[in-house]
């Protein structure tokens, strides 16, 4: 899922350590001018084919264009055969979020501490993102994690659980006032909206040649 025209360090890299753990303090930025909101969700494929090659792209339905992948997943459908519909929960599209983040301690590169990236993150951390946001329980205070100097921490926890990476242990902190330049910080923050632009994607020719390829066709 490589953006085109964006640099791959823009993007936070976590590194688990050697008992397959990550730690990071991070916190969320807020919305930056020409950004519409503070991240921006992808959809894309990732799966394997049956010659053992990995296809993974963003998907052109982000850009609402006819997408190769959707298109075989629907013919397979129409078959109406279980191994189709088996194969097409395998290569069905997923979904990814992405926001600016700046990083407060990271516990595996101490080199990422103060910089600011683009994280990419899943369902998980995004549920927890809205339930901070928008709590059910009316006693819970409402918290704009996205407010950089008055918001709070972000405790981002990885663990790897026989081969797949687990986030369900990370968390928000307290409500705490965060003594930075945020200035300095936003100016380094990264477009979002732009990831969505018609070139950071690969035509329906490409992915096409792609997937065929992984098909093994």
């Amino acid at each position: 899922m490589k953006l085109k025209n964006i640099k791959k360090e823009k993007f936070y890299n976590p590194v688990l350590d050697s008992d397959g753990k990550f730690r990071a303090t991070i916190r969320f930025l807020p919305t930056i001018e020409g950004d519409e909101f503070p991240w921006i969700s992808l959809f894309y494929y990732s799966f394997l084919g049956p010659t053992g090659i990995l296809y993974e792209e963003n998907s052109l339905i982000n850009i609402k264009k006819s997408d190769p992948v959707s298109e075989y997943n629907q013919k397979l459908l129409a078959t109406n055969a279980k191994a189709a519909k088996d194969a097409v929960k395998k290569q069905k599209m997923k979904i990814a979020y992405y926001s600016n983040i700046y990083v407060i301690d990271d516990s595996t590169n101490s080199d990422n501490n103060g910089k600011v990236f683009i994280l990419k993150y899943g369902r998980t951390v995004f549920r927890k993102i809205l339930n901070i946001m928008y709590p059910d329980i009316e006693k819970d205070i409402e918290t704009n994690i996205f407010d950089l100097r008055e918001g709070c921490n972000f405790n981002y926890y990885i663990q790897d659980i026989d081969g797949s990476h687990d986030y369900d242990r990370s968390n928000f902190g307290p409500i705490e006032p965060l003594e930075i330049n945020v200035e300095e910080i936003m100016n380094n923050a990264h477009s979002l909206s732009s990831m969505k632009a018609p070139d950071q994607f690969k035509s329906y020719d490409v992915l096409k040649s792609h997937l065929d390829y992984v098909l093994g066709d």
